[in-house]
């Protein structure tokens, strides 16, 4: 598929893999988002609101504030990934190149989002700990939790754990748990290896790559806990819009989550490799 009229060839695959960055991470999916395909500036910040449950009063009290919380997050991040296919490569073979790296494009994502949430989870974001040994863990752990976020008033909605492999490990060999994860097709965690939800945990997940400074082997909590928002760079051609572009430029969207990347593509005159490069803005608080 050529380039014309400003279409980038790659666009259907990169719209068809860009929503895997998300998703591909189960992590990214538990927590509260506000990504935009808006153009934003590099550390600018944003006000992401979390919501709360409205009060109930007698009839007649009047209207209520809700205690909405609004979060500020710094764009902080000015990130890309960018994916050369040299001219030989080209040459060696008829493969369809760009859709063969889509899928690790959008992993590539996924893997440096869910890292930078993950690094929240420490001490100094949140003082709240539950001291479980490994060799202890099981259902009788996501009791505890469960306990322990009651006391703290975190939100019943969408409660989730997060955890490293050694913790999710002994959670996929409790009898209690294995009971809790059947269900009527058959599929049960024996077959697939994913946790559904347990004690009241919506969902409970695997992220081998826990902070392991503090040894926190696992992160529970609700969507209010972590926000992740992302933008796109402002496009070169507001400033010079009367200058040829050496490529191919437009903003491609996750309809389903609004994750947006700057996507560009060029061929490089000299050495005449092909580029696909996809950039944005996010931070994380």
């Amino acid at each position: 598929m050529a380039n014309t009229l400003g279409t980038l060839s790659s666009e259907m695959i990169l719209r068809a893999a860009l929503p895997l960055a998300i998703k591909r991470h189960p992590l990214l999916s538990r927590i509260s988002h506000d990504l935009s395909p808006e153009a934003s500036l590099k550390d600018q910040t944003l006000r992401s609101r979390i919501f709360s449950a409205a009060p109930v009063n007698d009839f007649g009290t009047g209207a209520t504030d809700r205690s909405d919380t609004d979060v500020p997050v710094t764009l902080d991040q000015f990130k890309e990934v960018h994916h050369k296919f040299t001219y030989e490569e080209l040459n060696e073979t008829n493969r369809a190149l760009v859709q063969e790296s889509a899928e690790p494009i959008a992993t590539a994502i996924s893997q440096h989002l869910a890292a930078a949430v993950a690094a929240l989870w420490n001490d100094t974001n949140f003082t709240n700990e539950t001291v479980v040994t490994v060799a202890n863990t099981g259902y009788d752990t996501l009791v505890t939790l469960r306990k322990a976020l009651n006391s703290r008033g975190a939100p019943e909605s969408r409660r989730f754990v997060v955890a490293d492999s050694d913790v999710y490990e002994k959670l996929l060999n409790d009898p209690t748990v294995i009971e809790a994860n059947k269900n009527p097709a058959g599929r049960n965690i024996i077959e697939t290896g994913e946790l559904t939800g347990v004690a009241g945990f919506s969902s409970i997940s695997e992220y081998p790559d826990m902070p392991s400074l503090q040894n926190i082997t696992a992160f529970a909590g609700s969507p209010d806990s972590c926000v992740l928002a992302s933008r796109v760079p402002k496009d070169p051609r507001e400033l010079l819009p009367n200058v040829p572009l050496n490529g191919v430029m437009k903003v491609i969207s996750d309809i389903n989550s609004g994750f947006s990347v700057l996507a560009v593509e060029h061929i490089n005159m000299e050495d005449l490799s092909a580029n696909i490069r996809m950039i944005f803005l996010y931070g994380v608080a």
